[in-house]
């Protein structure tokens, strides 16, 4: 299977070539990457992009995810209260911090979970085959996004950043912990032009993620189902949501995400290439288990 690699949360990994380098694409009958050209051709419903075929082949079950976990702990409710040490303004920080670590992790939950039903034949148009791979893209558009959301969080409290409080809390940070947050802050304050990773989680997230840029959309249905005459827009077409599904706007999301959102710097995010994921796995872990811990409560088993 062609799935998410568990690392870090279950790190995406590009599959390494013979020559020990990476392999970004796999050529098959339906689809075909044109690197000088920039250009992938599409099948609207049975090919991949580079992104999604190039990744390592490993599957983690969801039970195995579940079984993972550590017992209950139980804190005071107070926590997340403002005081006079932590304003509640930063308290919703850590909370919201909190959110985009589990987000995170449940984005790469879903990846794998979509991996154990995976269709023994992915080049072949059927409705199976369309519903994985809508399922697929789904997944890496919102993977694409989350990051670009915790960038706005970051640039959009730095008076947060600015309190007593957090500069304590982030002198308790592990050396390698405090050198990964001030990576994400370094990007979340630098401009898109000057960061291609930016860049590229910024047209994903503004054009076929969180937001719907209708302009941007057709210019993928145009490569995906115009340009190529041989990948006609197809669609299941029920009586229900269960029964329908309109591939060609998956077509359409995938070919733009492709074409142009810096796609070298965005399989290096989805692929695992980039340490952005690792940076806020260990980043965000200690910012929130050690501001509970700074804010003087401690954690107690959790009652059944």
């Amino acid at each position: 299977m062609s799935g998410c690699r568990p690392a870090d949360w279950g790190l995406l990994s590009s599959r390494q070539n013979g020559n020990g380098g990476v392999q970004q694409v796999r050529r098959s009958a339906n689809y075909a990457w044109n690197g000088r050209a920039g250009r992938l051709q599409i099948n609207a419903i049975a090919a991949r992009p580079p992104f999604m075929q190039s990744l390592d082949s490993m599957t983690v079950r969801y039970e195995e995810y579940v079984q993972a976990l550590v017992p209950l702990e139980a804190m005071d409710p107070k926590v997340f209260i403002g005081g006079e040490d932590a304003s509640q303004k930063l308290c919703n920080f850590i909370l919201a911090l909190a959110l985009v670590y589990n987000d995170f992790k449940v984005v790469i939950v879903g990846h794998h979970a979509v991996d154990t039903v995976e269709p023994k034949n992915l080049m072949v148009k059927t409705p199976e085959v369309g519903m994985f791979n809508a399922v697929r893209i789904g997944m890496f558009r919102l993977h694409a996004g989350i990051f670009r959301e915790l960038f706005d969080l970051i640039y959009n409290n730095a008076d947060v950043l600015a309190e007593p409080f957090f500069s304590r809390l982030e002198r308790k940070l592990t050396s390698e912990g405090r050198a990964h947050w001030q990576a994400l802050c370094d990007i979340a304050s630098s401009r898109p032009k000057d960061n291609p990773e930016l860049k590229a989680l910024l047209l994903v997230r503004n054009k076929v993620a969180f937001h719907y840029d209708p302009a941007a959309l057709f210019a993928g249905y145009r490569m995906s189902c115009v340009d190529d005459v041989t990948n006609p827009p197809l669609v299941s077409r029920g009586n229900t949501m269960q029964a329908t599904h309109f591939f060609f706007a998956d077509a359409a999301a995938m070919s733009y995400m492709s074409e142009a959102a810096e796609q070298d710097a965005l399989m290096d995010i989805l692929c695992g290439r980039s340490p952005l994921t690792h940076r806020i796995n260990v980043a965000l872990y200690e910012l929130v288990t050690k501001f509970v811990a700074e804010r003087g409560f401690a954690w107690k088993t959790a009652s059944a």
